[in-house]
């Protein structure tokens, strides 16, 4: 759990020890798959800029496994069975991760065990929301940690309330609270980092809040904890959008008004920020395995020819009747994709000022969604930019480059910063 202020520069998500250096273990959990890294972080590494001076953290070893496909419904959390699936992938990949992992920090003379866990939580895992709170005062009112804490609590009580009553007597109802973000702290209607003891005649917080279930961290301990002898007081959990809100705040330092989109198996998660800071955070549940699925089915082919024909069209490499084909099978699904887009800016109260930059974070049929954006009518075409893994370079360094993984860079960066 954690309370903090987001500024540009950053703000330190854990000490590393006084040794200097720390061995981490992150696990990210996604709709579809689980990604794990092990992770070297230094007491020297750079933590306010991207090219600043220090040693980058270090990603020696990086394990990804499919939560197996079933014939449950990927988009609810109260699923035994989705649950046992992805529980399944968590082992997995804490087990290769830290024995492969080892290893390969042994062979260059690394032997500090691994002293903390980083789980961070994508969509349907977790539960995000962002709030902007304004409170106009009488009279010159000085403001204090304690002020800014309690307008946070209430409206995360509120939240916990409002999922209570959706999901009555399900053991989603055991809830979990995450972590609790500020963005930002304005006096007056200017915006401040240096809030306190300060007075102002009107207060405006804008924050986000994440909560997730008891029973499903419980379990995601007891699952780690068979690879890695360590105790719950050395796991921490994340929200995957407010991390990569986090790296993102600092990466992209000329862009103030941009759409960041991480679309995963099942699921879009979505980052709108204007003016620097979230304005909203959302989710849809669309996602690269409906595009494949979808083709799959129109085609005729099984999942593998459908990827690989997918693929293939994306690079030109087909006959042009045949990529026209697959082409028109891909848009009926990326059209549908792109509708859901549009509604939940709609929903979050976003539609009617869209930023023109849109950075794109996609495991698969980037070129689909890409083009799709696209094709969205407004005054200003829409600038569709890659999350690339070089982006990251100077900031997160990789044992073996092949293996670069950009959402985990952006996870190791955020947790650095």
């Amino acid at each position: 759990m954690s309370f903090s202020l987001f500024t540009k520069s950053g703000t330190s998500h854990f000490e590393i020890p006084k040794n200097g250096e720390e061995l981490c273990l992150i696990i990210g959990i996604e709709s579809g798959l689980v990604r794990g890294s092990l992770v070297l972080f230094s007491q020297m590494s750079s933590s306010t800029t991207v090219a600043g001076p220090g040693i980058p953290p270090r990603i020696f070893h990086s394990v990804v496994s499919e939560i197996a496909p079933r014939e449950i419904d990927i988009h609810s959390r109260s699923s035994a069975k989705i649950l046992s699936a992805m529980l399944d992938a968590v082992s997995s990949v804490s087990e290769k991760t830290i024995q492969e992992g080892l290893k390969i920090t042994s062979s260059h003379s690394i032997t500090i065990p691994v002293s903390k866990i980083h789980v961070i939580f994508s969509s349907p895992w977790i539960i995000s929301k962002t709030k902007t709170i304004k409170i106009s005062y009488e009279k010159e009112t000085e403001v204090t940690k304690t002020i800014i804490k309690t307008i946070v609590d209430e409206e995360r009580h509120a939240l916990e309330q409002k999922f209570l009553a959706d999901h009555s007597g399900s053991r989603e109802s055991d809830l979990a609270f995450i972590e609790q973000k500020i963005f930002e702290v304005k006096l007056n209607g200017y915006p401040t980092n240096h809030f306190e003891d300060k007075k102002t005649r009107e207060l405006e917080v804008s924050f986000a809040i994440s909560i997730s279930s008891k029973s499903i961290l419980s379990a995601i301990e007891q699952t780690i904890e068979k690879s890695v002898r360590t105790n719950s007081r050395n796991i921490e959990y994340h929200s995957s959008l407010l991390l990569q809100y986090s790296a993102l705040r600092n990466l992209l330092t000329n862009s103030d008004n941009y759409i960041a989109i991480h679309i995963h198996n099942e699921i879009s998660d979505l980052i709108i920020v204007k003016n620097g800071v979230c304005a909203a955070i959302a989710s849809f549940p669309e996602g690269t395995a409906g595009l494949s699925r979808a083709s799959s089915l129109a085609l005729g082919q099984s999942k593998e020819i459908t990827h690989s024909s997918l693929n293939l069209v994306a690079k030109n490499a087909l006959h042009p009747t045949e990529n026209l084909k697959i082409k028109s099978v891909a848009r009926k699904s990326t059209d549908l994709w792109l509708k859901q887009f549009t509604d939940t800016l709609t929903a979050v109260g976003q539609s009617d000022s869209t930023p023109h930059y849109v950075y794109l974070l996609t495991d698969m049929h980037y070129s689909y969604y890409e083009h799709a954006l696209a094709s969205l009518q407004q005054a200003k075409p829409i600038t569709v930019t890659p999350i690339e893994k070089s982006s990251l370079d100077s900031a997160v360094s990789h044992q073996y480059k092949e293996k670069e993984d950009p959402l985990m860079s952006l996870y190791v960066f955020a947790l650095q910063s």
